[in-house]
């Protein structure tokens, strides 16, 4: 189904589809979300996640190529609400703020003079220390050993765990995420992170080691401003609960942090993991955040709720045709049609 998709694409793209749908999109803004980049296989551990510096300069050539408009992101929703959009815009978001994002993808658009927002969580920016859940899943999926043997992990689980399909390994990796995160501080996490790289034999270079699933400093985070980044909010512990005390508590908390390394105001949040509600809307507003963006893919219009704003979700799986698809328009119209179809059947 995908690879006919894709020879559609082709021949649209071909026939001077895209470039008439840009044009007529011209006053809509596209928001594209990625979160940081590879510097080894994390590109193949979570593509999702994130994406080779080679395909990310791809994606920013398309854009330069077909003279879109990169604006910042206050600038873009300003206009396209003031109805002063008269060019194709997009703006560009990082999710998280990982190293590599600092380090691999803003040089990039350093090139093209190119501005970025880079929306950051602070409890493990603060700690300083890999985020917990990734890092042990990278550690399953790179190991190579067949068991794993807890013993002496002072776990209530310990025993020899088969490690030679990958369910055997998803299902003892998220039994000790699930316990660790419920149950273990902060400190005794780290260090069952360190006994498992050492149990499932990952060896990880001495110059690759402080850079992975790891968030960036506050130095980095205030020297990016002369890189033209904006630096905004996405909740302190990545979690945005619809309960009003907790919802407040999340946004404060990573407002507080971010405003002092900042030195400024922040207004601006993007939902964690994209999970959003209009449940959330009162809160927000009490927190005094202006735009949020989802990762509902879908091209911003002028009517557009300013606390749902649409992003296109960027991956290294994504072929070049459906990114340019994205940006131009062609994507949003196939979304309306199928959104059309499964009303009416």
């Amino acid at each position: 189904m995908r690879t006919f998709k894709l020879y559609v694409l082709y021949i649209l793209k071909h026939i001077g589809f895209f470039k008439i749908l840009l044009f007529l999109n011209r006053k809509k803004l596209r928001i594209l979300c990625y979160h940081g980049l590879s510097y080894r296989d994390e590109h193949r551990f979570s593509p999702g996640l994130f994406m080779t510096p080679d395909t990310f300069k791809m994606r920013i050539d398309a854009i330069n190529a077909l003279g879109l408009d990169v604006l910042p992101l206050e600038d873009a929703v300003n206009k396209l609400f003031a109805g002063e959009l008269k060019r194709p815009t997009v703006v560009i978001t990082f999710d998280d703020g990982f190293v590599s994002t600092f380090e691999l993808g803003i040089p990039i658009l350093k090139q093209f003079s190119y501005p970025s927002t880079v929306y950051v969580t602070t409890y493990y920016q603060q700690k300083q220390n890999p985020i917990f859940r990734l890092i042990v899943q990278y550690f399953f999926w790179r190991t190579q050993c067949d068991l794993l043997d807890l013993k002496g992990y002072s776990l209530p689980f310990e025993g020899s765990y088969p490690l030679s399909t990958t369910d055997d390994k998803s299902t003892i990796c998220w039994k000790l995420i699930d316990f660790a995160e419920q149950e273990l501080q902060e400190y005794q996490r780290l260090e069952l992170t360190k006994k498992l790289q050492k149990s499932l034999k990952i060896a990880i270079s001495d110059n690759f080691a402080p850079k992975l699933m790891m968030l960036a400093t506050d130095q980095v985070l205030k020297d990016s401003q002369s890189d033209g980044v904006d630096i905004q909010l996405h909740t302190h512990r990545h979690r945005l609960p619809e309960n009003p005390k907790e919802c407040n508590g999340e946004v404060e908390s990573n407002k507080a942090i971010l405003e002092k390394i900042m030195d400024k105001k922040l207004n601006h949040m993007c939902y964690p993991s994209g999970i959003w509600s209009p449940d959330h809307f009162a809160c927000l507003r009490t927190v005094k955040v202006s735009t949020a963006t989802t990762c509902d893919p879908g091209i911003n219009k002028k009517d557009t709720n300013s606390l749902a704003l649409k992003r296109y979700l960027d991956s290294e799986e994504k072929k070049q045709i459906e990114f340019e698809a994205d940006i131009c328009g062609v994507t949003d119209i196939i979304l309306n049609f199928k959104r059309l179809f499964h009303k009416f059947y």
